[in-house]
């Protein structure tokens, strides 16, 4: 599991067969918004100097010169101002995109109910049509990968698919807890093996 989780945060432990929900984690989506926060604060600063302060500074120089006196700062280039202006115009639209992806990211829910686990953009999938589990990720990210197949329609393909679960995009508590559910459920044998490892560390 990942350690973005702080130490201090009590563990909620679930009773077997209780539904778990996971919503989007918070620290995710605050980090994310403060991102977009700083490209658009950057935005706001190339959009002053390229229309008004990197203007005023030539201005100044031509009065100087035209006075006769020495300018206090050097002209600027009229290439360093248009760069000023295209990056006040196009890093909006950055902060937006961050802000679409994180919403797109985090939407909805982990939810595993009854031994059916429920995954933003994937069909219910319950827990006995997951076909392999790939931790190798989850260790250091807390990011796991069920890959599944769904039995479909008589004469029709089954519906395959693979679901990521991320315990930083996601609260991780309630993360942690189905993924060590569908553990239990899917490879009891490995999820034994686990626990008494980390009981003996």
């Amino acid at each position: 599991m990942s350690s973005s989780e702080s130490s201090a945060t009590p563990r909620r432990e679930y009773a077997p067969g209780e539904e778990i929900v996971a919503y989007a984690g918070s620290w995710y989506r605050k980090a994310r918004y403060i991102m977009a926060l700083i490209v658009f604060g950057c935005a706001a600063w190339f959009g002053y100097d390229g229309w008004v302060g990197y203007p005023k500074i030539n201005a100044d120089f031509d009065a100087a010169v035209a006075r006769g006196e020495k300018p206090a700062k050097p002209r600027l280039p009229d290439l360093d101002i248009r760069l000023q202006k295209v990056l006040a115009v196009s890093l909006p639209g950055l902060g937006i995109a961050i802000i679409v992806w994180l919403r797109y990211n985090s939407r909805g829910c982990y939810r595993l109910k009854d031994d059916v686990l429920y995954v933003p953009g994937h069909p219910p999938v319950p827990l006995d049509a997951i076909r392999q589990i790939d931790k190798s990720k989850w260790d250091k990210k807390g990011i796991a990968y069920l890959d599944y197949e769904l039995d479909s329609q008589p004469n029709a393909p089954a519906v395959k698919g693979s679901i990521k679960l991320d315990d930083f995009v996601y609260d991780q508590n309630p993360t942690d807890a189905i993924m060590a559910a569908i553990e239990e459920k899917v490879a009891p044998e490995e999820s034994e093996i686990e626990a008494t490892a980390s009981d003996e560390a």
